[in-house]
């Protein structure tokens, strides 16, 4: 499932992250990479942006770029 579709407080592991070459190698280059768990805090009013916690720090996603990883609830 897109990593949109959780809810604040759901943990999740990363499965892929594909989409634009652009956005997936910044993805990439923050440590969204396969297999890295990651737990949603909170999201906008308007579900933009979305505001995840990965390895330990908090990072904020636009929702196109969050729809492109896909992530199994934990």
């Amino acid at each position: 499932m897109p990593l949109t579709k959780l809810t604040s407080g759901q943990k999740a592991k990363i499965i892929r992250v594909a989409g634009a070459q652009t956005i997936t190698s910044r993805l990439i280059d923050m440590g969204l990479v396969k297999g890295v768990k990651i737990e949603l805090i909170r999201k906008a009013p308007l579900g933009d942006p979305i505001e995840i916690k990965v390895r330990n720090f908090l990072l904020s996603l636009r929702k196109e770029e969050a729809e492109t990883i896909t992530v199994e609830q934990l």
